[in-house]
């Protein structure tokens, strides 16, 4: 990446102390995004004075190390999409991919079209999960659909032939039930079985989808998928081949972004900032994916000799994106304190669903952002 510049520095150069993890009352998880307010004036000073745009920092050291403690047995992939374009499918078939999912006959007809003889799984029995679902789904909404679905996709035999190698769920975007996993793998046993009934070879994938988000629900999460797998499918010992796809807990704490304060207006008690990314732009996650963010001050330019505000009165405050639109507002009813023009506020926890789906409205492009890379030398792990 042009715009990317690599650092590699000890834990101990960019953990936040307990005073700098809390903003204004509320506790930020700046911590966990693994960027450091200093690690972040750094940059904003070896710029000359001149850096003024928005910059994501990412951390590289902590996700593998977290998940692989968790779940070191399981197997990650990226996303299976049930409903593919026939373009994406010949090109698929062009680099030697041989597994993909399906969920109707429809897809088959078109997998058969397309391509000579792909892999693939169906969908469980009574159960037809949403595969991009945006926010936190209840688990009840997400387990039970009308019956009949994968038991149909099973018996679609004389389309694609004994090629089945298993099984596809996932139980919706940042879930915060773990016991959705629970309940998805005991359906996903019975398609296995139903598979066995209908005299289909032997299934041996199974793919647990994400939806995995940091902290105690992935634990939660990780115990009960173990648990899970354990009570039903202990029969088949080695002969199970475990998918996740873990993209929200990979990227979610990663990223910080920093954003400069463009523009400022007092109304009495009340502080109205301006920033450099918005609704429009990184946070659009705020509309599409229910998030709940939170900013961190840095009064570079104002107060460099308190640049972390420690200590200084707070006012109410509302922060609007750049774009001019009354939907660009960022935060409302946020305490914040005196800043001024070319300060920073630095939002923690923003790798998932976030750039990515960003726009170039008003003219702000928000693919134009850049990115600093932190590696971070993770501790030994345990034999």
């Amino acid at each position: 990446m042009e715009d990317s510049r690599v650092f590699r520095m000890s834990p101990s150069a960019v953990e936040l102390n307990a005073h700098e993890m809390v903003c204004m009352g509320k506790r930020s998880e700046a911590k966990s995004a693994g960027v450091s307010l200093e690690f972040i004036q750094s940059t904003v000073k070896t710029e000359g004075g001149g850096e003024r745009d928005p910059f994501y920092v990412m951390d590289t050291g902590r996700r593998w190390r977290r998940y692989s403690t968790s779940a070191s047995r399981r197997r990650t992939s990226s996303t299976p999409i049930p409903g593919k374009g026939e373009t994406h499918i010949n090109y698929s078939a062009a680099v030697g991919i041989r597994l993909t999912t399906f969920d109707s006959a429809a897809e088959i007809d078109k997998l058969a079209e397309e391509t000579p003889s792909p892999d693939r799984r169906p969908t469980p029995p009574q159960s037809r999960y949403p595969r991009r679902q945006r926010g936190p789904v209840p688990a009840r909404t997400q387990v039970r659909r009308p019956p009949g679905r994968g038991g149909a996709a099973l018996e679609t035999r004389a389309r694609c032939g004994d090629r089945r190698r298993g099984v596809s769920f996932h139980v919706g975007s940042a879930a915060s039930n773990p016991r959705a996993f629970g309940e998805a793998i005991a359906l996903a046993r019975r398609a296995f079985d139903a598979a066995h009934e209908l005299g289909l070879p032997k299934l041996q994938v199974l793919d647990i989808g994400g939806g995995f988000i940091v902290g105690p629900n992935f634990e939660n999460a990780a115990r009960t998928i173990t648990a899970a797998l354990s009570s039903h499918f202990a029969d088949f010992e080695s002969d199970l081949t475990v998918i996740a796809e873990p993209g929200r807990f990979f990227s979610e704490t990663a990223f910080t972004l920093a954003t400069n304060i463009i523009g400022k207006r007092v109304r009495g008690d009340l502080r109205e900032y301006w920033i450099n990314d918005g609704i429009y732009g990184s946070m659009n996650c705020i509309l599409y994916d229910k998030a709940t963010i939170n900013a961190v001050p840095l009064a570079c330019a104002s107060n460099p000799g308190n640049h972390s505000c420690t200590g200084m009165k707070t006012h109410g405050a509302t922060v609007f994106g750049p774009t001019c639109d009354a939907l660009d507002t960022v935060l409302s009813d946020y305490r914040l304190p005196e800043l001024e023009v070319h300060d920073w506020l630095v939002f923690p926890i923003m790798g998932a669903y976030t750039a990515a789906a960003g726009s170039n409205f008003n003219g702000f492009s928000t693919a134009a952002t850049g990115t600093r890379v932190a590696f971070f030398d993770p501790p030994t792990l345990p034999a």
